[in-house]
């Protein structure tokens, strides 16, 4: 079982540096809004996929691992969660395990943050840009034509040459 623990222990520390990485990387999008170049942006967009397709790939090993240690205790495979598991170990794997737990939980609730917060600005800033294109579009699509009564017509429309 302990070979099972020391797995479990240096997945979490992976999660957890990943879980860190991912977050940096919010924050360094949410530094570059307005500063930084599309091209950036979108090799931060990459990055972010890149590190949870990482985390998903240790959580999945993380879960098979919890999976195979439920002989070892008194739980069904089911129901056998890491909180359960450092209950049920010695203090010498219960300290280290709940310190990555913990410090994996912060790191989630940090992102999670991080991520509503960047896609609140990033959608504040498209609808931004939508007003913007369609102002200027009505401007050069419906530019206002005085004929020669003085008449207000759209330039789309066709204003008779006896009109003006």
């Amino acid at each position: 079982m302990n070979a099972q623990l020391e797995e479990l222990l240096s997945i979490l520390q992976q999660e957890t540096e990943l879980h860190e990485k991912l977050l940096q990387l919010l924050q360094e999008e949410a530094e570059g809004f307005g500063n930084l170049s599309a091209s950036k942006m979108l090799k931060l967009q990459s990055l972010k996929l890149q590190q949870t397709r990482l985390i998903a790939k240790l959580e999945t090993r993380r879960i098979a691992v919890v999976d195979g240690m439920s002989g070892d205790f008194e739980e069904t495979s089911d129901s056998l969660t890491l909180s359960s598991i450092i209950r049920q170990v010695s203090q010498e794997w219960a300290t280290p395990l709940q310190a990555c737990f913990d410090r994996l939980k912060e790191l989630i609730a940090e992102i999670r943050n991080s991520a509503q917060n960047n896609g609140e600005e990033s959608a504040s800033r498209l609808k931004s840009v939508e007003t913007s294109l369609h102002f200027i579009s009505k401007l050069q699509g419906n530019q206002q034509l005085y004929s020669g009564t003085g008449q207000l017509h759209p330039a789309g429309s066709k204003i008779s040459r006896a009109s003006v």
